[in-house]
């Protein structure tokens, strides 16, 4: 069963998320341009994953799937990178794994 979940969907100028969470897992869409824009929401959205994936025992998994993400500025990426690192950081009990899906087309993604 799959239901949509309160700050896993985001629509920021170009940049959109969709997020349902799953008995098993949490699947996140990511497309268009995350600049700027959206540099704000990213941090309550990556609690909302958190609390998302943490919130079953064991932990379901994360499916990030930025296929259809055409840019992504620095400032986004750090975003990304210190909720990676939170989840490697994260105690045993709920440490959950991400999967992130690329597109070997789009130069910022290789």
């Amino acid at each position: 069963m799959m239901m949509e979940m309160t700050g896993l969907n985001l629509d920021v100028e170009t940049f959109r998320t969709m997020g349902r969470v799953g008995d098993t897992a949490v699947d996140i869409i990511w497309s268009g341009e995350c600049d700027l824009a959206a540099v704000n929401e990213l941090e309550g959205f990556f609690d909302a994953v958190h609390k998302a994936a943490t919130g079953a025992s064991p932990p379901r998994d994360v499916r990030l799937d930025l296929y259809e993400v055409s840019f992504m500025n620095s400032s986004c990426l750090s975003k990304l990178v210190v909720w990676l690192a939170k989840v490697r950081d994260a105690d045993a009990s709920s440490r959950y794994k991400v999967r992130i899906r690329s597109n070997p087309e789009i130069p910022w993604q290789k």
